[in-house]
């Protein structure tokens, strides 16, 4: 990413004022020094506690937790006079001066950098003031009016200097100042962390060297109204002070603030989380794509961090079909034309984010969508519904691999594999060992029965996305773990095979996709056995046994809690 000069002047303006004059810091040279403690009363006037800002880091970070009530500030203790230094112009003038001086501008959040003047200070009708940003102070006894050495607003003060001026009567251009206060709303969510958390939770060393380097919680994912953040250990003592601070800076977009808990490991692909302000509210809405998704963000998988993706798969596959126009009025549908049809299967296909916009923006997609876990199921019904995707998404409520056997079973041709499960997403491309193509070819030709000849088989497109170190930037360890899945080798040329890096997961792992054409050889391979099969499908002929789990037993949290895993499938 490329900055401008004047966007990394401003980022540094608002640091300088953040470290330098809201926090009361005395101006020394950078990095700038914690301020000391201040007891501040909190509670109503029935019940005053006194807290100190910043917050104390504790011994023991698992044993202690900072609660609003007790520990946040009153608003009032935000509140701050900073004094800019500042220009006064001829108001016909403004226009033109804050383009040649946009980079010296004071510029700060929810703040002008044009203000009227007083009657002390000139004339309110025929002139104006602009404050100009803060410079840091070359010394202790200097102030903070080093901006006037900019060569540009040095220029314009001399020139003003030198024209019509008296004794009665000022220059039409000179130096003023402008004090900016500061409320607790003014303040974004850094700034006010700043302020309350302690430097030892914000300041950490790198790997590399000595250096430290602060870290304000202040970035985190939001899917409709909930806001999820992914502290580190050593923030917990400080969450719900955070999570406050997050919920009244983005109000009220934001109404729910919850924070992730351990990692995602069982078969649902879900998380434990903690409400850290706000309702506890996990029914959301999210717009993606064209495309809406209603989801429990407690219950079901979603991460925003991959809409990329989304995008990325649904075009490869809807690549030269026409979109469907739904602002026009619905015209007689024509005829099917065979061959037209493209058929996908979604393997892990949560609440649709692929087969959603897939089925319900071209006419010429049909998807085959499977999830195990049951709510995600749900919702992906309610999303199919929503987006009016109508007969061209089949929803399949089963294992991953009992789900590629019932398309051999209902001989289902399909030309694209959707396998986005991460973690062991992998593990699954063992079904397709003596994979039986359907009996048909995709353009009404009977395969050759009893026939050798394999030349005519359509093999389908798998895209399946996997976790790998970051070290492996080509990824052959995971095209490694594929080869020993599918049991045969991949070759770049013959199989068409692609490793895309999808996403940063964290300093030491990347999400990648694989991309292959599944190789004829696993047609000749011997078939695994699957023993367990679960099979909750709506729609067709398929029998719907959405109250019973794969051994036949009635349904209930007990037999299918999401922290005790079960295997998909023994083989």
């Amino acid at each position: 990413v490329t900055l401008t000069d004047e966007i990394v002047a401003i980022c540094a303006d608002s640091l300088y004022v953040n470290e330098h004059k809201i926090t009361n810091m005395p101006p020394t040279s950078n990095p700038p020094p914690a301020a000391p403690p201040q007891s501040i009363p909190c509670g109503n006037a029935a019940e005053t506690t006194t807290t100190t800002v910043p917050l104390p880091y504790p011994d023991d970070p698992s044993s202690v937790t900072y609660d609003v009530k007790t520990h946040f500030p009153p608003l009032s203790y935000f509140a701050s006079r900073v004094t800019h230094p500042a220009i006064i112009i001829p108001a016909k003038r403004t226009s033109e001066f804050r383009r040649s001086l946009s980079h010296v501008l004071m510029r700060q959040p929810k703040k002008k950098d044009v203000y009227p003047v007083t009657t002390d200070e000139g004339s309110p009708a025929t002139e104006r003031k602009l404050a100009l940003k803060l410079s840091p102070p070359r010394n202790d006894d200097d102030d903070h009016d080093g901006i006037y050495n900019d060569p540009i607003l040095q220029k314009i003060l001399q020139n003003a200097d030198n024209g019509a001026a008296s004794d009665d009567k000022p220059p039409p251009i000179r130096k003023s100042t402008h004090v900016r206060e500061t409320t607790y709303s003014d303040l974004t969510v850094e700034e006010t962390l700043r302020i309350l958390l302690p430097p030892a939770a914000t300041t950490h060393t790198t790997n590399n060297n000595d250096d430290d380097r602060t870290e304000i919680p202040s970035s985190f994912e939001i899917a409709g109204h909930v806001a999820h953040l992914n502290l580190p250990s050593h923030l917990r003592p400080f969450r719900l002070i955070i999570g406050k601070v997050i919920l009244d800076k983005n109000a009220p977009r934001v109404r729910t603030v919850v924070n992730k808990l351990g990692k995602v490991e069982n078969e649902y692909r879900t998380f434990a989380m903690e409400l850290l302000a706000g309702k506890e509210d996990y029914e959301v809405e999210v717009k993606e794509e064209g495309s809406r998704f209603r989801l429990n963000f407690r219950d079901v998988y979603w991460n925003s961090r991959l809409q990329y993706e989304h995008r990325r798969i649904v075009g490869l596959i809807a690549a030269g079909c026409p979109r469907r126009r739904r602002a026009l009025p619905p015209s007689p549908p024509a005829p099917p034309t065979p061959g037209k049809k493209i058929v996908v299967a979604d393997v892990m296909a949560g609440v649709g984010p692929f087969a959603v916009p897939l089925s319900s923006q071209y006419d010429d997609v049909v998807v085959h969508a499977n999830d195990l876990n049951p709510k995600s199921f749900h919702y992906l019904k309610v999303n199919a519904a929503l987006n009016k995707c109508g007969s061209q998404l089949i929803p399949y409520n089963m294992d991953g691999r009992a789900f590629v056997r019932r398309l051999e079973d209902d001989n289902v041709a399909y030309d694209f594999v959707i396998m986005n499960l991460p973690a062991i997403a992998i593990e699954f491309l063992d079904v397709f060992r003596g994979w039986r193509p359907p009996s048909s070819s995709r353009d009404g030709r009977k395969k050759e029965e009893g026939g050798d000849d394999d030349d005519d088989v359509v093999m389908p497109l798998i895209n399946v996305h996997c976790f790998c170190e970051k070290s492996d930037v080509e990824g052959k360890e995971a095209v490694e773990r594929c080869e020993r899945a599918l049991g045969c080798g991949l070759s770049a040329s013959e199989d068409e095979l692609v490793v895309r890096i999808v996403r940063d997961v964290s300093p030491t792992k990347n999400m990648l996709c694989v991309s292959f054409r599944l190789p004829k050889k696993v047609l000749g391979l011997e078939r695994i056995e699957l023993t367990r099969t679960c099979d909750r499908r709506n729609g067709g002929n398929a029998t719907n046994d959405g109250d019973k789990n794969c051994d036949g037993e009635e349904e209930n949290e007990g037999n299918r809690s999401p922290k005790s895993k079960k295997p998909r499938t023994e083989l």
